[in-house]
C-alpha cells in the first residue's frame, strides 16, 4: 500500500478509521509493537494493520480470532481498483463499468 490517499478514500467507502503519521511520526498499536506510517483499524478487528513506509503491512488476525481475514482482504481489493482507476484516469481514460462477479473478482470496463 504505497498511495495513502487511495487507502484514505477505501477507508472512508468502508467505514473503517485510518490514522496517518505527522512526518516524522511513527505510529504504533499492533500486539507485535509494529510502527507506520499509517495505522487502520478495521470494524470488527481487536487490532490495527499497520502500514510501514515501504508500503508493508504488519497485522495479526491470531489465526481469525482477532479479526476476520475476509475483511482485509475487501480492502486490498478495493485498494487496487481505486489505484488503478486513479492511474487510468491520469492516463486519460475513465471508468464506464463496474461489475461484480459471482467469485467476487471485478471486471471494470474503460473508455478513452
Amino acid at each position: 500500500v504505497k498511495d495513502l490517499e487511495v487507502l484514505a478514500r477505501v477507508c472512508q467507502k468502508q467505514n473503517h478509521k485510518l490514522t496517518l503519521a505527522q512526518p516524522g511520526e511513527q505510529l504504533t498499536g499492533d500486539p507485535h509493537n509494529a510502527t507506520g506510517v499509517a495505522r487502520v483499524d478495521l470494524r470488527t478487528w481487536t487490532y490495527p494493520v499497520m502500514v510501514a513506509k515501504d508500503g508493508q503491512l504488519s497485522f495479526d488476525n491470531y489465526n481469525e480470532h482477532w479479526g476476520k481475514q475476509a475483511i482485509l482482504d475487501n480492502l486490498l481489493q478495493e485498494y487496487a481498483v481505486e489505484e488503478s482507476i486513479t492511474a487510468m484516469a491520469e492516463a486519460g481514460y475513465s471508468l464506464e463499468n463496474r461489475e461484480q462477479l459471482q467469485d467476487g473478482s471485478l471486471v471494470l470496463t474503460l473508455s478513452a
